[in-house]
């Protein structure tokens, strides 16, 4: 039995040692904040652009979710086209029914608003997977290198598709990295992701590209350079199962074969070109605009620069590979921006191989850790958005900007056939179909190549034409999407608004509808020549900026004025509101001065 003065020292003992231990466990805690801290600051800085107004109604959403609602509940997936009265029956591959019927379970069961978060939770997710790899290269430069490379995700970052090959690359890229360094088991689960991915979307080829490099090294060692280590031998001989296996998983969609080969083949019946599928020197050469542009650039000199880093030291073609891979990935389209992020991040560090610290480098890392966090503040508190090309706000929510026009085409129950345009068809299918089927919707390969060249755009070129096929499918109701500044949108809409055959019956920020006065008796039209700024109410610039530039368009030069007067009220800096301005009072004849004035401000500080 202990006296008092036992049982005090004791307690004494225990609390010296309690203290003791939480000193201990506190130290080990710092110790992990800080050496996590530059990955933790790199995944805060893509989650402050990755807090944005998702647009993604604007272009597919739509359709994906009634191509899920329709294959959950027939048990099928459709083959053809469904949606359009012009081509019914022409064949379709869909190679992301995975991802609508995901996406369609999700929006019933959790709601649209919390797919959003499971798409900013999947994007992190990812990247962090990519700075685990990243960390391996104890890089010193990682946060440098990092920061340059990572404003390229700000490319693709709305809900599509390809959010899960984006995961899928990641993993697929950290299972292999494990398995060379100390053969993972993980390596059995590339042919499921394979599986799952080459019915999510059509960039699963990347997965077996991947495989197929650590493959080739592998080869390299064991017979080229003559390696007699036995463990790499076992090694081999599970990569080759695993990626043979995980082609043959490729098979398993439900074109089978064609569905496999399909990434290589889709453009042979493109009749459009697309945006998203165009190069950077393409889109640069007719004047588009991307602030993202300036870090594919950077991103791939650091890339060549990285490899000739490696081959003046010691080469290590794996990784030269896998950056180059990342970089013609971006090459070929922009939308493969991000993996340059994804793949050629961290074989770019690896190529460097610097892992010194020095006082330079402190600086360095210091000096953007400062630009990491003023720039993340910048995006989060929106500021960064009217001063920018895009149409975004800093919030997490989906913008559907059809929506106001497709509640007038319903209410009104508008007569059909419809024509439509491009940008259009898959929320006018989403918010109509099958009560309205479409003209033609975002989906070129679901539609012959010649229906492009010899039917829909000459159409838009040409209005006699569309007078032609005016008669063939006896149009009654035209909806088409404002903000589509290509030529031949901005001729066909600047006669068709003039044609006494045909009403504006609806104009607002996103569509313009029109109805064939045979059938628009009893709707109000809305008179373009005399339409008051009074009659919207807008938040913010942009709306206003897309009517101005459609009254410019279809020259109505006072009421274009009229709106980017609005416009430039509420965000006298953006770059779009002055440069349209500029060019509005440049053909009404205004003061030379005055024009200049806001072409100035059309190019403001912000370059990124």
């Amino acid at each position: 039995m202990y006296d008092n003065s036992e049982k005090e020292i004791a307690f004494k003992g225990f609390c010296i040692n309690s203290i003791k231990k939480l000193v201990k466990q506190k130290d080990y805690l710092i110790r992990i904040a800080l050496e996590y801290s530059p990955y933790l600051l790199l995944l805060f800085f893509c989650f402050s652009f990755f807090f944005r107004s998702d647009l993604s109604f604007n272009q597919d959403l739509g359709r994906h979710l009634t191509l899920g609602e329709i294959i959950w509940k027939s048990h099928q997936i459709p083959k053809i086209n469904l949606f359009s009265y012009t081509n019914p029956n022409s064949p379709f591959i869909n190679h992301h029914w995975l991802f609508e019927v995901f996406v369609y379970l999700s929006s019933i069961s959790i709601g649209l608003g919390a797919l959003l978060i499971i798409k900013t939770v999947l994007l992190l997710v990812a990247l962090l997977i990519v700075l685990i790899l990243a960390k391996r290269t104890k890089s010193a430069l990682l946060i440098p290198v990092s920061f340059l490379f990572l404003h390229l995700m700000r490319e693709r970052i709305d809900l599509r598709p390809e959010i899960l090959s984006f995961l899928f690359t990641a993993l697929t890229f950290y299972i292999l990295d494990k398995f060379e360094k100390n053969n993972s088991k993980l390596i059995y689960l590339l042919p499921l992701i394979s599986l799952i991915w080459v019915n999510s979307h059509i960039y699963f080829p990347v997965g077996i590209f991947l495989q197929l490099i650590f493959l080739a090294d592998l080869f390299f060692k064991k017979f080229v350079q003559k390696n007699k280590n036995q463990d790499l031998f076992k090694k081999l001989k599970i990569l080759t199962s695993t990626t043979v296996i995980s082609m043959a998983a490729c098979l398993l969609n439900p074109n089978l074969l064609k569905g496999a080969l399909y990434p290589f083949t889709i453009f042979s019946n493109y009749g459009v070109t697309i945006t998203e599928n165009q190069t950077i020197f393409t889109l640069q050469n007719i004047g588009f605009k991307d602030s993202n542009f300036l870090f594919y650039f950077i991103a791939g000199f650091i890339v060549l620069v990285s490899i000739y880093v490696s081959l003046w030291r010691k080469p290590n073609f794996k990784n030269i590979i896998l950056s180059l891979l990342g970089l013609a990935l971006a090459t070929q389209s922009i939308r493969g921006f991000p993996y340059l992020v994804l793949i050629s991040l961290p074989a770019v560090l690896q190529n460097f191989n610097y892992n010194k610290t020095n006082i330079l480098i402190k600086i360095i890392n210091g000096i953007v850790i400062l630009l990491i966090f003023g720039e993340a503040i910048f995006y989060l508190n929106g500021n960064y958005y009217p001063l920018s090309y895009l149409q975004n706000t800093a919030s997490l929510n989906l913008v559907a900007d059809g929506k106001p026009a497709l509640d007038f085409l319903l209410k009104s129950n508008l007569p059909q056939p419809l024509f439509n345009n491009f940008d259009i068809g898959s929320y006018v299918i989403y918010r109509a179909y099958p009560k309205y089927k479409v003209f033609i919707d975002g989906r070129p390969e679901a539609y012959p190549a010649s229906f492009f060249e010899n039917t829909y755009l000459p159409m838009q070129e040409n209005y006699s034409l569309f007078k032609q096929e005016e008669k063939k499918y006896k149009f009654k109701t035209v909806i088409f999407s404002i903000t589509d500044q290509n030529p031949r949108t901005i001729n066909f809409l600047s006669l068709i608004t003039k044609d006494p055959n045909w009403k504006t019956v609806f104009l607002d920020q996103f569509m313009i509808i029109l109805v064939r006065n045979d059938f628009a008796q009893n709707i109000e039209a809305v008179k373009l020549d005399s339409l008051s700024i009074n009659y919207y109410k807008y938040s913010n610039c942009t709306s206003y900026i897309n009517i101005s530039t459609l009254f410019f368009n279809i020259n109505h030069l006072k009421q274009a004025e009229s709106f980017g007067k609005k416009a430039l009220s509420l965000c006298p800096n953006n770059p779009i509101a002055n440069n349209s301005m500029a060019v509005i009072l440049h053909f009404e004849k205004a003061d030379p001065n005055l024009v200049y004035r806001y072409y100035s401000k059309s190019t403001n500080w912000i370059f990124w």
